[in-house]
């Protein structure tokens, strides 16, 4: 048998193996956000337990889909791959936040806004490409308008309601963002271009 051949016997297989995986992955994430939703508003003992193992499904879920998703290679795929994984990221982190000022701050809001923060950041850093200088231009240039939007309603939010609890709350999660976002914000598009030159 052909080395050819081998290799497409083996994407077969890959592709079957990934249709059941998904199935299983999403499974298991979906258990995780439904454990979620059972958290009192108090937390408490029981809320920790029912958080502590609905990440693990979660994460169990994510880094099993992870295991079985392929970057593609064409630039038209690239560009589709990082838009879905980003767009993605930012619903996720505006429903936990959302969900942070709707409870007006409590700890359960608080649990579920971090846990959204945290899971749109994995997203991000799963979609990127450290090697692809084009997609870290994108990247950069993203963030330096996410950190002006972020900045801008956080500041417009507690003005807006007084520097109440939820806005304050919301406003440091949104601190935290910035951040992490000013992070690839900072980075010069010209050194990015440099070292592709070299």
């Amino acid at each position: 048998m052909s080395d050819e051949n081998k290799k497409m016997e083996e994407i077969e297989e890959l592709g079957e193996l990934t249709k059941l995986e998904c199935f299983k992955c999403v499974g298991l994430m979906i258990a995780g956000g439904i454990l979620f939703s059972f958290i009192p508003d108090d937390v408490g003992i029981l809320g920790w337990i029912l958080f502590a193992v609905g990440i693990f499904l979660f994460v169990i879920g994510v880094f099993r889909l992870a295991a079985f998703l392929h970057k593609p290679e064409g630039r038209l795929g690239s560009v589709l791959w990082l838009a879905l994984f980003i767009l993605a990221a930012i619903s996720i982190q505006i429903s936990g936040l959302f969900y942070l000022y709707d409870t007006g701050g409590t700890e359960k809001g608080i649990i579920i806004a971090t846990f959204a923060l945290c899971a749109s950041l994995g997203l991000i850093i799963f979609a990127v490409d450290p090697e692809n200088p084009k997609q870290l231009k994108a990247i950069i240039v993203i963030s330096r308008i996410l950190c002006i939007v972020i900045l801008g309603f956080a500041v417009y939010l507690n003005v807006r309601d007084g520097f109440s609890d939820a806005s304050i709350y919301v406003g440091t999660m949104l601190l935290i963002d910035f951040f992490i976002v000013g992070k690839y914000s900072l980075i010069s598009l010209k050194s990015v271009s440099d070292e592709n030159h070299k």
